[in-house]
């Protein structure tokens, strides 16, 4: 994180931001699973999410649409791993409040995001979602692993929340490390739940 600190980019962080990722997701693969398709889909997360670090380490529109595709298919794979199991998946009535939270955050970003407003909302929507499935995970199985799954589904959120109002609505040079403790945080809960 400190290598990022104030936006310049030092040459440490172009290792140590996939590594950190990499550290995560060697953990979950090597976790004895009690639900081996349950890991797989984490794992295939956890893989795209690392595509999408590396794309946004760039600068650039494309860049950063690439590493928006990268999450937003990390968290179809998310949110497949999160249903998994599950008869009649149903989210608790407090966890609502995240499409409370998304579309407050679409709409602060919808009029700044420029040509980028689509993908945004895509994305957002998508994200959204996933903590929706992982709260309905912790809702039927309300163990410790699905509790870490939804605590970090929602660092997630915080952190992609962060990131969104950081690139389109107020850059802030002292946020990335916010950004990226809360996104490692909400990653390395979801490998713990494997």
């Amino acid at each position: 994180m400190l290598a990022d600190r104030g936006e310049r980019r030092r040459k440490a962080f172009y290792v140590f931001k996939p590594l950190t990722t990499i550290l995560i997701l060697s953990s979950a693969a090597t976790a004895d699973p009690l639900d081996v398709a349950y890991q797989q889909w984490i794992l295939l997360a956890l893989v795209l999410s690392l595509a999408g670090d590396i794309a946004l380490m760039f600068s650039g529109d494309l860049w950063f649409l690439c590493g928006l595709s990268g999450f937003l298919l990390a968290h179809l794979a998310f949110v497949t791993a999160f249903l998994s199991g599950l008869q009649s998946p149903e989210p608790p009535v407090w966890s609502y409040g995240v499409l409370l939270w998304a579309f407050v955050m679409l709409s602060v970003l919808w009029s700044r995001a420029g040509r980028l407003r689509i993908p945004v909302l895509i994305y957002g929507s998508i994200l959204a979602l996933m903590v929706l499935a992982a709260a309905a995970r912790n809702a039927a199985l309300a163990d410790q692993a699905s509790f870490m799954t939804v605590c970090g589904a929602l660092f997630f959120m915080a952190s992609d929340s962060l990131l969104g109002y950081h690139r389109f609505v107020r850059p802030d040079p002292g946020a990335q490390p916010l950004i990226l403790s809360t996104y490692w945080i909400g990653i390395g809960l979801i490998a713990c739940s494997v």
